[in-house]
């Protein structure tokens, strides 16, 4: 079977759902594909957490890192607003553009559900705070944050959900094997049940379970690829009278150790 869009997803990730959202309402004429090697955010599972297994056995598709809403769909929910870290996008466009984009996809969180309660680190006590650690060379970065809860993190991405599939039109559990270039006349993607879908404008998306994937193909295709950088994060647990000087003044807490390069 071949079928041909004018714009195909590839991942149904953060990425993908605001690319479909955003592609649907600028222009509603758009004929747009989605797909996703896993499954929709109804029918995601895990063997673990529905307690048929103890430990990971190795899905061939993962029902946690796959599917609509990415590997932050059974998250808690915590959203951080900030350019200080998670991401690079501030070496291509303005800080101030950054933020304004990601107050937007708040916003339409807000729209299906989400809630307006934001925690800060713009407070004298958190200011306080940051000088003590400055005094260690530890360096507190500075971002509001909000904590959506797992169940409601869930239905937000239910609604959205609803309203990108009148229209996006999504295949869930359709592995890409193969992009092909079809020089000046867009893409072809080949799945691994054999068929193509073809498209004028392809966007990636393919989140952690896929990079590899990808970055093999983008070398077929010849583009060229560059290393970007990661934030490590360190999970430190000591009882809570220890650390409540600091939980007391921020809900959560990015203290960066500097080192030379």
């Amino acid at each position: 079977m071949n079928t041909r869009y004018d714009v195909a997803i590839l991942g149904c990730g953060e990425a993908g759902i605001f690319a479909g959202y955003e592609l649907m309402h600028r222009n509603p004429g758009l004929k747009v594909v989605a797909l996703d090697q896993g499954a929709d955010i109804y029918t995601r599972s895990c063997p673990i957490v529905a307690g048929k297994v103890k430990e990971c056995v190795h899905c061939k598709v993962c029902g946690t890192m796959c599917g609509f809403g990415g590997a932050g769909a059974f998250s808690d929910g915590k959203y951080n607003f900030t350019t200080a870290f998670g991401g690079w996008l501030t070496d291509f466009m303005p800080k101030e553009e950054v933020m304004s984009l990601i107050d937007y996809v708040d916003s339409i969180n807000m729209k299906h559900g989400a809630t307006d309660k934001v925690f800060s680190t713009d407070t004298p006590a958190a200011r306080a705070l940051e000088k003590r650690a400055l005094e260690h060379d530890l360096h507190l970065l500075q971002a509001r944050c909000k904590h959506l809860g797992t169940e409601n993190n869930l239905k937000i991405l239910q609604s959205i959900y609803e309203e990108c599939r009148k229209g996006v039109e999504f295949h869930f559990n359709t592995a890409v094997t193969k992009i092909m270039d079809l020089k000046g006349e867009g893409y072809r993607l080949i799945t691994e049940k054999g068929d193509e879908i073809d498209c004028t404008w392809l966007i990636a998306g393919p989140g952690r379970s896929g990079a590899e994937w990808f970055s093999n193909q983008c070398k077929d295709l010849g583009i060229q690829l560059i290393n970007n950088q990661v934030d490590i994060g360190v999970r430190v647990e000591l009882p809570a009278k220890v650390f409540e000087h600091i939980t007391d003044v921020v809900y959560e807490s990015k203290l960066v150790y500097r080192t030379k390069q």
